[in-house]
């Protein structure tokens, strides 16, 4: 990027600030729409990274949120933690080092795409190599790999997957998988709260089974009472017209998401994310309600991780297409897909009294 361009010494400017405000260094990442390996960022193709010790992250939240509660509306605002802290979390949980290579991770915008303002992307990257090659060398394949078949897969071979799930006959929720997804959900509710988010935005349909168990996690847990809606993000994510149309639409199905939206802190909810496309459209969508502030959250970074029961539970999903766009219409159940579904539902409300349970152990 040019140093003289008009955006470039925006950035620097903001970064410059950060850093005299906080004391804490910047980095600056702009999405390289080349790379192998997608960044989720803001509109501009812009990340603002505040480079703060862990201990100090709730705090910094917090913080920001009161003093630039612009900030959310013009780019993407995020803190990450100096590299040592990162090397001895990995070591700690091997698992951070695929997870971080997720559209969404802490690795892939230093590793794939290009730090203009700042020194932090270099020496991270250079830590990990030191610390984590070959294993390193070998996620990266797994997800370049992932990406690859994520776009060639075909309806046909997605559905022969889940054929081959239901021959095993597994129940819905077993006990080890309910370990996996009290973690998965500990830690998005966790995220959630750390972000003081007031509203809920359910990515419907696969996410649909989150949203009540993680609102009542968050009632238990921390005590706090949010508001939820369901929305259908595949309209949106097709729409090509006018970006006021596409709101206008958004209004007529769901009155009262703009009131419930407006100056108010926004968790957006799905179970995965692959190249962001989804979330990063319905960001844009919800930017024009001028929420303080947008977070996202997901169960999964790709869908390898989510457990044979959570991808079995898309059969008996209770939506499906019709007039409306954003929200999705409830459609006839076999009375085994309603039995399945209901255990479903149980299963997951086993896990979320899991995930209470933990957290108040914890504090």
């Amino acid at each position: 990027m040019d140093p003289k361009s008009l955006i470039y010494n925006k950035y620097a400017k903001i970064a410059s600030e950060l850093t005299s405000k906080y004391g804490y260094p910047v980095s600056v990442i702009h999405r390289n729409k080349k790379s192998i390996v997608p960044f989720l960022t803001a509109a501009e193709d812009m990340t603002v990274y505040i480079v703060a010790p862990r201990d100090k992250s709730e705090e910094l939240i917090k913080t920001l949120g009161k003093d630039y509660p612009q900030f959310s509306r013009e780019f993407e605002l995020q803190i990450t933690h100096p590299a040592n802290e990162f090397i001895k979390l990995i070591k700690e949980r091997p698992a951070m080092l695929r997870e971080g290579l997720g559209g969404m991770g802490f690795i892939t915008p230093f590793m794939f795409h290009t730090e203009i303002i700042g020194n932090y992307s270099r020496g991270f990257v250079a830590a990990l190599k030191e610390n984590f090659d070959p294993e390193l060398n070998r996620q990266i394949y797994e997800r370049i790999k992932r990406l690859a078949e994520s776009r060639l897969e075909t309806m046909r071979s997605m559905r022969y997957e889940i054929r081959k799930a239901n021959e095993k006959e597994e129940k819905l929720v077993g006990k080890l998988e309910q370990k996996d997804l009290a973690r998965q959900m500990q830690k998005m509710s966790e995220e959630i709260h750390a972000n003081g988010s007031e509203v809920l935005i359910i990515l419907d349909k696969s996410a649909r089974p989150l949203g009540l168990p993680i609102k009542n996690i968050l009632r238990e847990a921390f005590k706090r009472e949010v508001q939820i809606f369901f929305v259908n993000p595949e309209f949106a994510k097709r729409f090509k017209g006018d970006p006021a149309r596409l709101k206008k639409l958004l209004d007529r199905e769901h009155p009262q998401i703009g009131k419930a939206i407006a100056g108010k802190r926004v968790s957006i909810v799905d179970d995965q994310v692959y190249e962001g496309k989804s979330i990063s459209q319905m960001k844009k969508l919800l930017m024009a309600y001028k929420p303080q502030n947008i977070h996202a959250t997901v169960l999964s970074q790709w869908g390898a991780e989510l457990s044979p029961s959570w991808r079995k539970q898309r059969k008996h999903h209770v939506e499906e297409y019709g007039k409306k766009k954003f929200v999705l219409e409830r459609a006839e159940l076999t009375p085994e897909d309603a039995k399945r579904l209901a255990n479903m539902r149980k299963g997951l409300g086993f896990v979320a009294a899991r995930v209470v349970k933990n957290i108040r152990r914890t504090k």
